[in-house]
């Protein structure tokens, strides 16, 4: 009875000390800056849309008012990965701008649906490309570019 008891604290004691060694090891794969998951998303991001797709995104709804189909998926899945991004983004700014971007992307693409007129368009259009810019200018002083 003694010696099951005995053996059971020995094997408790051991999974412990297993644990918190695994966790060491963890640890110190970690990234140390606060901001590394604001970079990584930051980059992730640009490789659904980059500076130049943004660009050229916004330079066609201003001339055609429309967007093609896969520009459209694209749009659609940036909005989505930033409308996620704020559960794990660090720095609150991070997260507003990425919040404002796919906000402002999505009544792009809903007034682009919708078939709205010039004025409205040129509007939104604005309003995107402000979004982005002030997403971009964050993000950018942020990785040190």
């Amino acid at each position: 009875m003694h010696l099951t008891i005995l053996l059971l604290v020995f094997s408790m004691l051991f999974l412990v000390f297993a644990v918190l060694k695994k966790a060491e090891e963890n640890d110190r794969d970690a990234p140390t800056d606060p901001n590394w998951y604001d970079i990584k998303h930051f980059r992730e991001a640009a490789d659904i849309i980059d500076d130049e797709d943004m660009r050229s995104m916004l330079d066609a709804c201003l001339e055609d008012g429309e967007l093609d189909a896969g520009m459209t998926m694209r749009a659609w899945a940036m909005i989505g990965y930033l409308q996620d991004a704020p559960n794990s983004l660090h720095n609150p700014v991070a997260r507003s701008t990425s919040l404002k971007l796919a906000t402002a992307l999505e009544n792009l693409l809903e007034r682009l649906e919708t078939g709205a007129d010039r004025e409205s368009i040129n509007l939104v259009v604005a309003r995107a490309d402000a979004a982005y810019l002030a997403y971009r200018s964050y993000f950018y002083d942020l990785i040190g570019e």
